[in-house]
Parts: C-alpha cells; structure tokens; sequence
C-alpha cells in the first residue's frame, strides 16, 4: 500500500513538472534582430560592424577551417535553416553552396551572394602611379610554378608573370594589337583595357575556358580548381530566397553566371571590400527598412576604415625594394592588380591545386635568382611543398593571414579584419625590404 502511495506520488510530481513546462510562453522572435551566418569571416565583420546591434551574426566555418574545402554538417545546416539571412562570397569559393540551396528551398532564409555584387568591370584604376617594377614597363618573370597574369590598365606595358600551376585567361577586347607572350611551364593571362596590346598567351599544358560577360567581347579563362559549374542567382524556390544586386530576388535562370575563372579572395583587396560591404548594407536595409540610418551611418564609418587601409597598402608599396612574395596558395592576386605586389604562389587559386615538379622547380631557381628570402605561409593552410621550397631557398617562415578564417588564437586576442590587415602590412614590409 505505501508503495502504491509512493508511485502515486512520483507520478503526480512528473506530471506537475511537465505540464509546468508546457505552460512556460514560447520565446517570440525579437522582429528588430536578424539572425545571420556567413562564410569567411570578413562578411561576418562586415555585417557586425554595418548591423550594429540588429544583427546576431556569426560565421558558419570553425576556427582555422579551409574555406575551399569545409562541407557543413547537419547541424550547421540546421542553424543555416533557422537563419534569417545567410551571406556568402559565391565566384565558385564554397563548394558547398550550390547543395545548401536546395536543401534550404523550403525555408525562410535570404541567400546573399555578396561577391557577385563587386563591380569587377571597374578593374583597378591604378590611383596610385607608385606601384613599383611589377607595375611597369616589360617584364619577364618565368615559371614561378604559379600562373600570375598580367594586368594591364592605361598608361602601363604589357607584363608577362610566371604561374601558379594553373591558367589563367586573356581578356582580349577591341582595338588591340596582337603580341605573342610564352609562358614556360605555366599559363599567363592578360587583363586588359581598350587602348592596349592585345596578348596571346600560349601556356604549356594548360587550357583556356571561355566566359562571356555582357559589355564585353569573348574572355578566355581557365577555372582553377573550381571548374566551369555555373553559379545560378536569385531563385524563388520554396521561401528561399536569393537576393540580386539590390537586395531582390529575380527567378532562377535569369543571371547564370559560370564564375570558375574569377579569384574569389576578393576581401583582400580594401578596394573591392567595399563593394561587399555595401551589398551586405542593401540586403540590411531590406530586411529591417526602419534602420536604414544606423546602417548607412555604420557603412560610411567602414568605408572610411577600407579607404584608409587602401592608402596604408599606397604607402608601404612605394617604399619597397622589391614587389615579389613567395606565397603557399594563390590567395593574394588582387594585391598585385591593385598594388604591384606580385605573389609567387606555391599552390593554384584553391588549396588543393599543386604544381608539378617542373613548375616546383621553375620556382624555386626563381628565388634563388631573384635572392626572395622569405616563405609567407598562411594561417589556416599548412603546406608541405611550402616547408620544401622555403628549405632549397635557405629562406625564414612569415606568416600572412588571408583573413578567410580565425583561429583560436585570433578569436582569443580580438583580433579584427583590420588588426588582421595592420599585422599582415607589417609582414609584407619586412618581406618587399630584406
């Protein structure tokens, strides 16, 4: 009998107990915060520093991930779903992406391919006339196992750079004379504008992709470890939405883009983070219109910052000795559009690109010529071919942050894109100065 009481008992406190937790009120979703996940870092700083205290953003890669190759598990899905707004770089970067938008067609999450808003007909403007030997006049630099191109703009000479075990294309347009560059070991692109040599580059091994754009004649590029999948904007499948160059959304089919030949380390360049930046500024405006003025004053406050890193980069390249690094991975190449800083890049545009033992070699004799004393390897990549280049060449370790994930020991100092950028100017002048 006491043992029926007892049980009896028990089960009247587990039934309190549960229908106590059934009775607490569901959490309400606070209207004027946006719950958003990203992909590499700078579009988290981006969206923290421009949303304020309306945003709840946070990347989905963990400390020190690849972001060529991470694949997010379940769980991270979970949290993209529950997401109001999921920012990512696109131009091929995450491989992941296209398989994530049709696993999240049925839910309520903007997509927002931020790096296909840059304005990459703008090119670079060269402002700053002081970029150096890599940015003038006839150069030949053979077969630094890297495929560099050359990036003309008015007022410069055609450059022949070497490559980075894979090939870049020549973006030919009207009105240019035809010029004969070839690469040993390695494919050389021109970018260039009207008003310049035409440049045929005949590269060993390697083959050439074509891309059409509109405004331009027929580009030929060779998509570097990402191959020639197309990237497909703005499809209204389900209640996932992926916004266009304002923020909208346009039917699935309209823009397909096939962006394998385009580097997608477009945050290096201060320049080109500003169109990132303004991207995230529209698609904030969007989703919480009342706050427009708190985020267009938080915009122009980031702006001032990416001008003023632009300069200090003007600045540090003028006083260099040299413009050429040795680099692990192909992770670099705007700098040198923008600034002259010419990256010898050990691996392709991806990580998991590598050279043969030709372009290794080719390389390496380049350093030894060109006296390089320095191996800039990267924070999240370590690199068994960089440890063997930097051991023939006699030469020390640096390391220069992509900026593309923080590790822990980034997230333990508060380290920011910026005190990221100061730490890795510090390291290009000891590089571009020994």
């Amino acid at each position: 009998m006491k043992k029926s009481i007892l049980f009896g008992g028990f089960i009247l406190i587990i039934s309190i107990f549960l229908s106590g937790c059934s009775e607490q009120p569901t959490e309400t979703k606070n209207p004027d915060l946006l719950n958003v996940y990203t992909t590499v870092y700078p579009l988290e700083y981006f969206t923290e520093r421009i949303g304020g205290t309306y945003v709840e953003v946070e990347s989905i890669y963990p400390p020190g991930a690849d972001e060529h190759t991470f694949e997010p598990s379940q769980k991270d899905m979970i949290k993209l779903a529950e997401s109001d707004l999921f920012i990512f770089i696109g131009l091929g970067l995450e491989g992941f992406v296209e398989k994530a938008k049709g696993t999240l067609k049925t839910e309520d999450v903007t997509m927002l391919a931020a790096g296909e808003r840059i304005h990459f007909e703008d090119s670079i403007d060269h402002e700053d006339e002081n970029h150096g030997e890599s940015s003038h006049g006839d150069e030949n630099h053979e077969a630094d196992a890297h495929d560099d191109g050359s990036h003309e703009e008015a007022g410069h000479e055609d450059q022949n750079h070497g490559a980075d075990a894979h090939g870049d294309g020549s973006h030919e347009e009207a009105g240019h004379e035809d010029e004969n560059h070839e690469a040993d070991a390695h494919g050389d692109g021109s970018h260039e504008e009207a008003g310049h040599e035409d440049e045929n580059h005949e590269a060993d091994a390697h083959g050439d992709g074509s891309h059409e754009e509109a405004g331009h004649e027929d580009e030929n590029h060779e998509a570097d470890a990402h191959g020639d999948g197309s990237h497909e904007e703005a499809g209204h499948e389900g209640e996932n939405h992926e916004a266009d160059a304002h923020g909208e959304t346009e039917h699935e089919g309209e823009h397909n883009h096939n962006h394998g030949d385009i580097d997608p380390h477009v945050w290096i360049d201060p320049v080109y983070a500003k169109d990132l930046a303004a991207a995230i500024k529209d698609q904030l405006i969007l989703e919480l219109p009342s706050h427009e003025e708190t985020f267009n004053e938080n915009y122009q406050a980031l702006i001032k910052d990416l001008d003023k890193l632009n300069s200090q980069f003007n600045e540090m390249v003028t006083s260099a000795k040299h413009h050429e690094i040795i680099v692990s991975h192909s992770a670099f190449g705007y700098w040198e559009e923008r600034y002259g800083i010419e990256q010898i890049s050990i691996s392709g545009m991806s990580t998991t690109s590598e050279p043969s033992q030709k372009e290794l070699q080719n390389l390496i004799d380049h350093g030894k010529k060109a006296e390089l004393k320095y191996v800039l390897f990267e924070q999240n990549f370590q690199s068994r071919l960089g440890e063997a280049v930097q051991k023939e060449l006699g030469a020390k370790s640096l390391t220069l942050h992509n900026l593309s994930v923080l590790t822990e020991e980034d997230l333990n100092n508060g380290e920011t894109y910026f005190s990221l950028m100061e730490k890795n100017l510090e390291t290009l002048k000891k590089a571009l100065n020994d």
